[in-house]
């Protein structure tokens, strides 16, 4: 997720310092390229796309302890390899997922997300930590 570094506050309080996580932004371009959510023409092909994306989001979290913090319509894409394949869902944007601590999974508590799809608790930044479940309730919005 990023590097940590130790400085000084900025008002030059001796003693006192601050950490800051140093990210790297990356693009990786694959295929399948996937089109919006929006362009799935029935509910069945929905449920199939969705349940897609949150597969991902389960074997993401549980083989490598990430959270993805971000589920919303823009970061759920569909893909179809060929006009007779079935429909799959990709799970993009990994921009505010947070690594997890494995016996808990869940991470502090940081106000982040797609504002129409946060989870009741983090839009009104109450202290608790981010867990699965606040991404499930995510997909819920994106279902509205």
């Amino acid at each position: 997720m990023g590097t940590i570094r130790r400085e000084p506050l900025l008002d030059g309080t001796k003693g006192i310092w601050q950490q800051q996580v140093l990210r790297a932004h990356w693009y990786i371009v694959m295929s399948p390229v996937g089109r919006s959510l929006k362009t799935v023409n029935s509910e069945e092909d929905l449920v199939i796309v969705l349940a897609e994306a949150m597969h991902c989001h389960n074997t993401i979290l549980n083989d490598c302890s990430v959270l993805h913090c971000d589920i919303s319509m823009n970061n759920i894409l569909v893909v179809r390899e060929d006009q007779c394949s079935l429909l799959r869902g990709l799970l993009i944007d990994f921009d505010f997922a947070v690594s997890v601590d494995r016996n808990k999974l869940t991470a502090r508590p940081a106000q982040s997300g797609t504002l129409p799809y946060m989870s009741i608790a983090n839009f009104e930044n109450i202290a608790t930590e981010h867990t699965a479940l606040d991404d499930w309730e995510s997909l819920l919005y994106v279902i509205c």
